[in-house]
């Protein structure tokens, strides 16, 4: 009797045993196919990430290809369009979620590269092209653009934020008078060889980096309040 008990103990310990061996085993199996299901769905959402960026990179640069032959075109109505066009692309791709801040910012010099370019090209005022008052016109609205983004923002602005870029609008024939109020930055401005026909007035601005040699204004400048430096000498 005592060994017919000791031999039950025993085969009920084994099976206990192999039940352990076995639930573990099971155990490890549905872990181990957890796993592969994760790392599966994981690829597949970076995979769909990827397709996303892609899509989302070449819409950018389709629609800034677009917006670049409105500006080439004749119609000064349309190339006023392509300026709020770009403008919203501008912002649209500042706060995009699956453009890294590498394509963000090659976009955003891009952008602000062709709206100094446009500026200019307007300042040329091409009889073919649109009278005076309209080659000023759109060259008032793209400087407007600019100066929005490129000084001190409120917190979370819709707006493309630029205060890190130079702005070049050297040889430029600006045809509308320019009125800026406090406004800071320590940005390279570049105006050098541009004319002004009309008064410029700064009131409250302190330009920290601005270039200026050769600028001509025809009416006025004038400083009121505020600080103006030329190539690094107070004015």
């Amino acid at each position: 009797t005592m060994a017919g008990a000791g031999f039950a103990c025993s085969a009920w310990q084994q099976r206990s045993h192999d039940n352990a061996v076995r639930d573990d085993d099971k155990l490890n199996r549905e872990r181990a196919a957890d796993r592969v299901r994760a790392e599966r769905e994981e690829q597949r959402s970076l995979e769909e990430t990827r397709r996303l960026e892609q899509i989302e990179r070449d819409e950018y640069w389709k629609r800034r290809e677009h917006i670049f032959q409105l500006l080439g075109s004749k119609n000064p109505g349309l190339r006023l369009g392509a300026v709020a066009l770009l403008a919203e692309l501008a912002d649209s791709a500042a706060h995009s979620t699956l453009l890294n801040e590498t394509e963000k910012q090659e976009l955003q010099r891009h952008i602000i590269n062709t709206l100094c370019l446009q500026v200019r090209h307007e300042g040329l005022a091409h009889e073919t092209e649109g009278s005076l008052e309209e080659h000023a016109s759109i060259q008032e609205h793209i400087f407007n653009q600019l100066i929005k983004r490129f000084f001190s923002q409120e917190p979370h602005s819709p707006q493309a934020d630029w205060r890190t870029h130079d702005i070049d609008l050297s040889h430029i024939i600006f045809r509308f008078p320019i009125t800026l109020t406090n406004l800071e930055t320590n940005q390279n401005i570049n105006i050098s060889h541009s004319r002004f026909l009309y008064s410029v007035t700064l009131t409250g601005c302190r330009l920290l980096n601005l270039k200026w040699s050769c600028a001509t204004f025809e009416r006025s400048l004038q400083v009121r309040a505020g600080e103006l430096y030329i190539d690094q000498f107070t004015l």
